[in-house]
């Protein structure tokens, strides 16, 4: 029996390692199906925490996306062999222009070629290049034919008109012994005389001769003759002229706004037509810009923007103005665009044809965070696309590196609009030793 007990024993003890790693195969399996296969936390915890931790891309947008990077440590004796200098970040008005040039330009809108509306010849000048002029005023008078003729034509259906209105008159007077179809004839002459005289009246119009019929009528024949042989003529000229043996041909021509003769090509007994212009007037209150604006910077502008600008020459910026309107399309030449800007010029100091450099200004901020050019350093940190880096001063040997994202730019400084508040102190002087001790280290794998 014991022999029995002990062969029994001896098989236990010979299968008894397949048994435990059958229990145990058993036993993970319970464990798997119960985890879903995973591990449980106490073994995984280091992956899992890593896993729930935000990524790079999660941080962006953030009020710090500035990527943290290991300070870097000078001795004091390194620092002042660096020359290193710092200065607070602080804000500072600030304006993001385009860069523009082009020349000045007359109003066009205030700017006339004057030639006379008859064809004749110079009979008198009165006015010079350079000579400032007020509406209305006396340039130059032309003798012309048909100035003559026109008035000619007026004056006898003037009369004509009178005569049939007269005879209507007397036919309605004696209707009892005048048949009815005489007095419709009469009636329908005097309207055609008037239709005549309405149409001579807007030939004289259109001579720049304006009369009306009320004045002249019930005047004395001679009255009448001196008013159309003087017709359009100043006070002045009328005054040295004889009334009575003056050519009936005279044809002012007169300034259409105030302004400035910008030049004169009227001769006494020149030949004048209406294809030669015997003046130019403008009106140099206010001028145009014309700027040529690059293509890469046309969709920064828009109309109402101001502009400042400086005449080639000149010792100070003339007057802000404002654009008004910005080109369909591009020089084919230039490939530029052109803005134009209206700017005033009460002074009378910018004279068109001028060239000039200037800046329209796209944007302003008033407290921009900022510090001097120097201070921003150009940096390939996130090893996707290059950056802009500053180093802040954190300690008296502690130098951090921080990445930023740049705004507004002008001729000294740089806005910074994330990565450093007001205050902190950047490295200005010296900063290529700080870089280079970065760039070291990320050589080497430190950060």
């Amino acid at each position: 029996m014991f022999s029995r007990l002990r062969s029994l024993l001896a098989s236990v003890v010979s299968h008894l390692p397949a048994a435990i790693v059958l229990v145990l195969l058993g036993a993970i399996g319970l464990v798997g199906y119960i985890n879903d296969w995973k591990l449980p936390r106490i073994f995984g915890a280091a992956s899992i925490d890593a896993a729930e931790q935000p990524s790079p891309e999660e941080h962006e947008g953030t009020a710090d996306a500035t990527p943290s990077l290991r300070p870097i440590r000078l001795s004091a004796e390194a620092i002042r062999k660096s020359g290193i200098e710092t200065v607070p970040v602080e804000e500072r008005p600030m304006v993001q222009y385009v860069h523009a040039h082009g020349t000045f330009d007359y109003d066009q809108t205030r700017y006339a070629r004057l030639s006379p509306r008859a064809a004749g010849v110079v009979w008198q000048v009165y006015r010079q290049a350079g000579d400032t002029v007020r509406r209305g005023d006396l340039l130059a008078v032309v003798e012309s034919a048909e100035v003559g003729k026109a008035k000619a034509a007026f004056l006898l259906s003037l009369v004509q008109a009178e005569n049939k209105g007269k005879a209507l008159q007397g036919v309605r007077e004696a209707s009892t012994s005048v048949p009815a179809w005489s007095q419709r004839e009469a009636g329908l002459q005097l309207g055609e005389a008037r239709a005549h005289l309405f149409a001579d009246q807007q030939a004289l119009f259109n001579l720049g001769l304006p009369i009306t019929v009320e004045e002249l009528v019930g005047q004395p024949e001679d009255k009448v003759m001196r008013r159309l042989r003087l017709l359009g003529l100043p006070a002045p000229v009328v005054a040295s002229l004889d009334p009575n043996t003056a050519t009936a041909n005279l044809l002012p021509v007169t300034a259409p706004f105030d302004g400035v003769v910008v030049s004169r090509s009227a001769a006494v007994g020149e030949e004048a037509t209406s294809a030669h212009p015997l003046f130019v007037i403008a009106d140099l209150g206010k001028v145009w810009v014309t700027c040529e604006i690059r293509l890469e910077d046309v969709a920064l502008l828009k109309a109402g923007q101001e502009i400042v600008v400086r005449p080639d020459g000149a010792a100070a910026d003339a007057p802000s103005g404002r654009i008004t309107r910005i080109s369909a399309e591009a020089d084919e030449k230039t490939h530029t665009v052109q803005a134009r800007a209206e700017i005033l010029n009460s002074e009378g100091t910018l004279r068109p044809n001028t060239p000039f450099e200037g800046n329209i200004i796209v944007r302003r901020d008033p407290r921009a965070v900022a510090a001097p050019n120097q201070a921003v350093q150009w940096a390939d940190a996130d090893k996707k696309a290059t950056s802009h880096m500053v180093f802040v001063r954190i300690s008296d040997e502690e130098f951090e590196p921080r990445i930023v994202e740049v705004g507004l730019r002008d001729e000294k400084y740089t806005e910074l609009r994330s990565g450093v508040r007001p205050g902190e102190k950047l490295v200005v002087k010296g900063s290529h030793v700080l870089k280079a001790e970065w760039l070291k280290s990320r050589i080497g794998g430190d950060d």
